[in-house]
């Protein structure tokens, strides 16, 4: 059984065509007798917009189980702690996390999930394909985001075998890894969960990543900027203590 945990902010432009399209796929996975797929929804918009497209793009649907979670200011703590939430929610043991703008192709979940039989955590990566990145919106998201990725590989290289370990789409076996009690306001929470299992039992993680492309937002704008660029290689530079 498969969960799918999709994290939002002011995206009802797009959520519903991306919906469609996990349940379109998640159809072609085959699952349990007594169980179901899920769908996990950690939604932090301004309004109750997104919540409502996600319930109306899936109000016909019974094969799947959807969890629609909408956060009061008061309990979002960024991106990654609202992915960390996802993932302690979901009720199956395999999770992948993936964006709800459309950047991430739903075709990769079966990637994804075959990858999970023989690996803990299956990092989807923008390098392993030649312009894997060319559909992020700008130049300078991909200038910001190269940047930061090949510090972390100089940086890391000998502990983390992996070209795109900041990836937002990731697999993960529930089983086989610990989650962080915190986010510790960090934006990627992929890293965070292989950084926290590496420093705690290197030996026995075993990770892997599947080469895909990323496509065009189908609606809104990335909400990578300069800061927060500044800030994942501050937190980059503190994981290297942490697993060095």
């Amino acid at each position: 059984m498969l969960s799918v945990v999709i994290v939002t902010r002011n995206e009802s432009l797009a959520i519903r065509d991306v919906l469609t399209s996990v349940v379109r796929t998640l159809s072609t996975i085959s699952s349990a007798p007594a169980g179901r797929h899920e769908i996990v929804l950690v939604d932090d918009s301004d309004d109750l917009s997104t919540v409502e497209a996600a319930r109306e793009a899936l109000s016909s649907e019974t094969g799947i189980a959807l969890n629609l979670i909408h956060r009061t200011p008061q309990e979002r703590d960024g991106l990654t702690g609202a992915i960390l939430h996802g993932l302690r929610v979901s009720a199956n043991e395999q999770v992948i996390v993936m964006d709800g703008d459309g950047q991430h192709p739903t075709d990769m979940l079966v990637n994804l999930a075959n990858q999970l039989t023989n690996s803990s955590v299956v990092f989807a990566s923008r390098y392993i394909h030649i312009n894997g990145d060319a559909g992020l919106s700008h130049a300078i998201r991909r200038v910001a985001s190269r940047t930061i990725n090949r510090f972390l590989i100089g940086t890391l290289g000998k502990y983390i075998c992996c070209t795109d370990p900041l990836s937002g789409f990731f697999a993960v076996d529930k089983r086989a890894v610990t989650l962080p009690s915190t986010s510790h306001g960090g934006w990627k929470a992929g890293f965070l969960i292989l950084t926290h299992n590496l420093a705690d039992r290197r030996a026995q993680l075993k990770y892997s990543e599947v080469g895909f492309s990323i496509a065009p937002r189908l609606a809104g704008e990335s909400k990578l900027s300069l800061r927060t660029s500044f800030r994942i290689l501050w937190e980059l530079r503190c994981a290297a203590r942490m697993i060095a």
